[in-house]
């Protein structure tokens, strides 16, 4: 489908790799000669076939005693008593692989396949030499001054011509045909008008590019790096600190979000234990190339994550509390969108706002732009679960706020969702797996089955204020079916 096919090339891209069996060939070019090697050319078939090399023994290139044995292992002689009697054993079976390699050759012709023949180099060691002279030449190394007329009669008495093989002198110097148009006076050749403009508004887009003004990156994960404008919020009282190892003092930044989301990505929440979770921590956290100082501070944070009530109306509950197959991490979802511009975004939250849980994100919607679109809209939810039959997404956020818990208080996180323009992303993230669910669940409805977005600010989860660092908010159904008509139609 299209969502594999856009992941292949995006890894494709990005890994820079080449592959001579990945390399596609065009419809265009199905009539043009391809030059292919014996092994590339294993399992296609070709109308024609040209074998100009058929004459040459590959095989005798390879001085390695390499051989299986009776019990069918691999065994490499490097100098045995038995190296003599293990080199013989060596060359049958490399005369084996060339004969294979000569069949594998020979069959991929479809109608016909040529094959150049004759006193060559050694080609009296070639699997092909037997198959042709077996019968009439004893001693292969006479085959150097075997005459033209032998080869041709040896050849031609493996059977009639009714039986498919055919042997002639290959003609040399033979001038080629004249080319002969099809018409006598053609007219002369020109080119097309382009009568329509190329539309070129089809894209894939993520909520990094749109927030970004840009086009899509490869990779739109969301690791707390966007390009805001506005720096993250700190308090005007905040004081420098000496180095610690509380989580507050955890280094910031794209690499330090990667490891933390990699951690949680791992974790199995239906069975938690204490060790478990350090296992994870000490392996994350080294492979990113951070200190094992920092494991008790980490650990101790996403043992308070897992402990932490995220639901208001749940308070009971926790992620220690899913069942396997009730969560799934790094949900990718790639939603198809009609129109998709700044002025269509405002037109779909006109109404929707409430400044006393997105604050400012009006004045900011008003001054976001961005190239209008159709197309793709691709994103990964950090974590999508489901509870008491409702679907809630998660993001977490290692946002630096502040190096006092009182920083990641409600005020201080609607501050920085509306800077980083969070409060667009979950509710884009929103829709999407509000069509996720329309397709893959039987009766769904958008206000008995989907709980809201979560946002958990890590750096303000503490076991003594459970309820602080977390963001909750849930799009109105209105919202939903507005976008829908608007976005998605």
């Amino acid at each position: 489908g299209l969502e594999g096919l856009i992941t292949w090339l995006e890894r494709r891209i990005s890994r820079q790799e080449e592959n001579e069996a990945a390399l596609l060939r065009l419809e265009t070019d199905a009539n043009a000669v391809q030059l292919s090697t014996i092994h590339a050319s294993k399992g296609l078939e070709y109308p024609v076939v040209f074998l100009p090399f058929a004459w040459d023994n590959p095989s005798g290139r390879n001085e390695q005693v390499l051989f299986h044995d009776d019990d069918g292992g691999l065994v490499l002689d490097l100098g045995s008593a038995q190296r003599d009697n293990n080199k013989a054993l060596a060359a049958q079976e490399r005369d084996a692989e060339a004969a294979r390699l000569l069949y594998v050759a020979i069959t991929r012709a479809e109608f016909l396949c040529y094959i150049a023949w004759g006193c060559i180099g050694d080609a009296h060691k070639s699997p092909l030499f037997p198959l042709l002279h077996g019968r009439s030449i004893s001693d292969p190394k006479a085959f150097k001054t075997y005459p033209d007329r032998d080869i041709l009669s040896d050849i031609r008495h493996l059977g009639p011509a009714s039986s498919g093989i055919a042997a002639a002198i290959m003609p040399v110097g033979a001038p080629a045909p004249p080319y002969c148009p099809l018409q006598a006076n053609p007219a002369p050749f020109t080119c097309r008008s382009l009568r329509q403009p190329i539309l070129s508004d089809w894209r894939v887009s993520s909520f990094s590019g749109l927030t970004a003004g840009v086009e899509r990156t490869p990779q739109p994960r969301d690791y707390d790096a966007l390009a805001a404008s506005a720096p993250e919020y700190a308090p005007e009282d905040t004081v420098i600190r000496t180095a610690g190892f509380s989580f507050l003092d955890f280094a910031c930044g794209s690499a330090a979000g990667t490891c933390l989301h990699e951690i949680l990505q791992r974790l199995d929440f239906a069975a938690l234990d204490d060790a478990r979770i350090e296992q994870i921590c000490r392996a994350c956290l080294r492979a990113a190339g951070y200190e094992d100082q920092w494991l008790p501070a980490v650990s101790r944070m996403i043992k308070a994550v897992t402990q932490a009530p995220l639901l208001a109306d749940s308070p009971l509950f926790n992620l220690s509390r899913l069942n396997r197959g009730d969560w799934q991490s790094e949900m990718e979802f790639f939603l198809p969108v009609a129109h998709l511009s700044p002025d269509f975004l405002r037109q779909v939250f006109a109404g929707q706002l409430n400044p006393a849980l997105h604050g400012q994100f009006g004045e900011l919607l008003a001054s976001l732009q961005f190239q209008q679109s159709r197309g793709m809209l691709h994103g990964y939810m950090d974590m999508v679960f489901q509870h008491d039959k409702r679907y809630y997404i998660i993001d977490w956020k290692s946002n630096h706020l502040g190096f006092s818990a009182s920083d990641y208080d409600r005020d201080n996180l609607t501050r920085c969702m509306v800077e980083h323009s969070y409060i667009l992303q979950y509710h884009l993230y929103t829709l999407a797996l509000d069509r996720h669910l329309k397709l893959r669940l039987p009766g769904y409805s958008y206000d008995k089955h989907f709980g809201g977005a979560i946002y958990v600010f890590l750096r303000g989860i503490s076991e003594e204020r459970p309820q602080r660092g977390i963001y909750r908010d849930r799009p109105t159904a209105e919202f939903i079916a507005r976008a829908n008509r608007m976005l998605l139609e």
